[in-house]
């Protein structure tokens, strides 16, 4: 596999970015992500201060709250999700705080436009977690 993500980093063709983004498109319609969630189960959301803002308060909690209950620091620095699976996740794989989400989430797996292309080193770490990366991957390098 990284093999393959080798290829598709090489390719600095103009078209890249719209074969990635139509990649991730086509693969997207086919692929519920509540079938999986293995990124909620496996991966620490990073946690901008806006997304601890923004979720604190949809939990009617302080910001420092939020963070005592929630939060680490990792190994680089950055405040995550504190645990896995998440602590929003709930047993049917939806997402307790969904409207609310971090950014990292929302983007999760940074497939979409031109993300794929500035996310090359994440997705080397994120195709053992995501079955819907794994596919975008396989498809764009047979291109």
């Amino acid at each position: 596999m990284q093999k393959k993500l080798k290829k598709i980093a090489s390719d600095k063709s103009r078209s890249r970015h719209q074969k990635a983004e139509e990649t991730h498109t086509e693969v997207f319609q086919k692929f519920d992500c509540l079938t999986c969630a293995n990124c909620c189960k496996s991966l620490p959301a990073l946690m901008s201060n806006r997304d601890v803002k923004r979720i604190a308060n949809h939990l009617s909690l302080s910001p420092q709250v939020f963070k005592e209950k929630f939060i680490r620091v990792d190994e680089d620095g950055d405040n995550v999700i504190d645990g896995a699976p998440c602590p929003f996740l709930l047993d049917d794989n939806r997402c307790s705080i969904y409207e609310v989400r971090p950014a990292a989430c929302r983007q999760y797996p940074h497939t979409g436009g031109k993300q794929f292309f500035e996310h090359l080193n994440l997705h080397r770490k994120n195709i053992n977690h995501c079955p819907a990366l794994f596919e975008i991957i396989n498809l764009l390098e047979k291109q």
